[in-house]
């Protein structure tokens, strides 16, 4: 599977595939994927800690 983007979306994306057993690839253009994070809602510290991929 391949994910476009590294942002909050994207890499809750990649996680949730990665854990169902797919082998997952992440394209992210910017070299520090989620530095500027920008929602709409309301954003759990530990949800955010529990999905970036590092």
């Amino acid at each position: 599977m391949v994910v476009v983007g590294a942002s909050f979306a994207g890499a809750a994306c990649a996680l949730a595939a990665a854990r169902a057993g797919l082998r997952v690839v992440v394209l992210e253009r910017k070299t520090d994927p989620g530095s500027k994070l920008h929602t709409t809602g309301i954003l759990v510290k530990e949800a955010a800690e529990q999905t970036w991929l590092r």
